[in-house]
């Protein structure tokens, strides 16, 4: 039975929804694992990579788009949803293509999105009703500061949901959308408007519009899920003035949708699997064991730690979310997120004029002797976790006359690595038990004085991933464990291979006194920001 037709049905409660969705479906599509390929999607902020991957754990081909980013006024993010669709199916059929041309078939789908970004789309055309407003963007923060004075609303909120009050999550931007966009008022009031996230969107789009369902996962990210009953909260819903009408349904992660529309190589094909991108790089970095963590470097860079199937304890600056379910489990997450960080090295790149070629930047800094009295608050988007200073900004200090671009290129990567150890020692102190080692990904672990500045700052090993791109690799693993190809997690866990280590070069008393000198740089800008 589809979500919204369960939905729609009188008696049937969003729990009888829920336990609906966690039934294995039976799809029309029966095919042989021989020669099976898994489509793996992860839409980004910056674009979409799709790779297809086979049943042993190789990756046959990958296929990347960008889409354009929109600033219509300062803090201001958005994107194209319509645009962001098109390069998902594309890729998906041009990677399904791929696969029939070598005699095989596509057995499922999995989808990572970005996670906070809404959309807002008419139900009867699936036309987008304006922009997406991205995880990035902060036009609410105002009134979301001014509600957060109220204690004990904040209070509730972060029990409910685990979250902290910021722009950051959705339920703020979905505030937005309904009082400032032309229409969605009206046509939320004739049940006519679907307002959602990336993967209620897509998962619309790749289906012609016979499924809207959001997974637990990427439903926590709103701000309106209740963890504890993976539904939308009443009063959160009444305070955010979010129609529940206008919502999609919460399904286990692994539940499953038929393509539809999408051509001969894809349509009835599952898809099989749903998370936001950061759960999904932790089940690539095979991450399953209470304790471990993993550091994405991307748009931003976010630590997640597998909290294990019980909710992690209230933690000073730090988030608690779902990272995935599969019935009958729920595993639990400990997130921290630096807000800028690939975004910093592009603005360096594209703005301020100062880094030529991002690829580049050893070479650079190769023999460089590093000023210590240069240093670079990395605050250009905002603190976020452990600290939530949304008004703190950037900041160059301790610059001089013979201050040149390497100093001022080594002085951010070193501002990246010191906000990755704060959220570390955060978690650490939150927990209890140490980190042993940090797993890392994404595009800027190819740069190796931003990964050795990070073993320096945190005294801890860090183990770059053979397979930089753990998100799409990780959310088409979830689609073969979800489609029982793959019978247990060592399948898992044992094609996680790491293809380099780098140990703390410092000692213990040097990365002190560095913290302290960076830390006391970041009270100057975050007063500087309060004035």
């Amino acid at each position: 039975m589809r979500a919204d037709a369960a939905r729609s049905r009188p008696g049937i409660t969003p729990a009888d929804v829920w336990r609906l969705q966690l039934r294995p479906h039976t799809m029309p599509r029966i095919m042989s694992t021989a020669g099976a390929m898994i489509i793996g999607i992860d839409q980004g902020t910056t674009g979409t990579l799709g790779i297809l991957m086979d049943l042993d754990g190789a990756v046959h081909a990958r296929r990347y788009l960008a889409h354009e980013q929109h600033h219509p006024k300062p803090g201001w993010v958005e994107h194209d949803a319509g645009e962001i669709a098109s390069h998902v199916e594309n890729i998906a059929q041009e990677l399904a293509a791929r696969t029939t041309s070598m005699g095989r078939a596509v057995a499922g789908i999995g989808l990572a999105n970005q996670g906070e970004t809404v959309v807002a789309w008419n139900r009867a055309t699936s036309e987008p009703v304006g922009h997406a407003i991205v995880w990035q963007d902060t036009r609410t923060q105002s009134w979301i500061d001014e509600i957060a004075t109220d204690d004990e609303l904040s209070a509730y909120v972060a029990q409910t949901t685990g979250l902290h009050l910021d722009s950051y999550f959705s339920a703020g931007k979905m505030r937005w959308v309904l009082q400032h966009v032309p229409k969605t008022r009206e046509l939320a009031e004739k049940d006519e408007l679907c307002l959602g996230t990336l993967d209620a969107w897509l998962r619309w789009r790749l289906t012609a519009g016979r499924s809207f369902v959001t997974d637990a996962s990427t439903a926590a990210r709103t701000q309106l899920m209740s963890l504890d009953h993976l539904d939308y909260d009443e009063r959160l819903l009444e305070l955010f003035g979010v129609p529940r009408s206008c919502l999609a349904p919460i399904v286990d992660c692994g539940h499953r949708s038929e393509a539809r529309g999408m051509g001969a190589d894809l349509d009835g094909v599952p898809i099989a699997a749903s998370l936001v991108d950061q759960p999904a790089a932790m089940f690539g970095h095979g991450c399953l064991r209470s304790g471990q963590t993993k550091a994405t470097y991307g748009t931003g860079c976010f630590v997640y730690q597998n909290a294990g199937a019980s909710p992690p304890r209230a933690a000073e600056g730090l988030l608690s979310t779902i990272a995935w379910t599969r019935e009958p489990q729920r595993v639990h997450a400990l997130d921290g997120g630096v807000i800028a960080v690939g975004s910093l090295m592009t603005w360096l790149e594209q703005h301020a004029g100062i880094l030529g070629d991002a690829r580049r930047i050893d070479d650079l800094l190769a023999s460089h002797e590093p000023n210590p009295d240069v240093i670079c608050v990395t605050a250009h988007a905002g603190l976020g976790s452990p600290i939530w200073d949304r008004r703190a900004r950037g900041a160059w200090l301790g610059m001089d006359l013979a201050t040149g671009r390497p100093d001022l290129i080594h002085s951010v990567l070193e501002g990246i690595a010191f906000r990755v150890s704060q959220v570390i020692d955060a978690m650490e102190s939150a927990s209890g038990a140490t980190l042993e080692s940090l797993r890392a990904d994404g595009g800027l672990v190819h740069c190796r004085t931003l990964m050795q500045l990070q073993a320096d700052l945190l005294q801890k090993p860090i183990e770059v991933i053979e397979e930089p791109e753990a998100t799409a690799l990780g959310i088409a693993a979830f689609a073969a464990r979800s489609l029982d190809l793959w019978g247990d997690d060592e399948r898992v866990t044992s094609r996680v291979h790491v293809a380099e280590t780098f140990t703390p070069q410092w000692a213990s008393d040097r990365r002190a006194r560095r913290v302290a000198t960076l830390q006391g740089a970041q009270n100057h800008v975050r007063a500087w920001g309060a004035r």
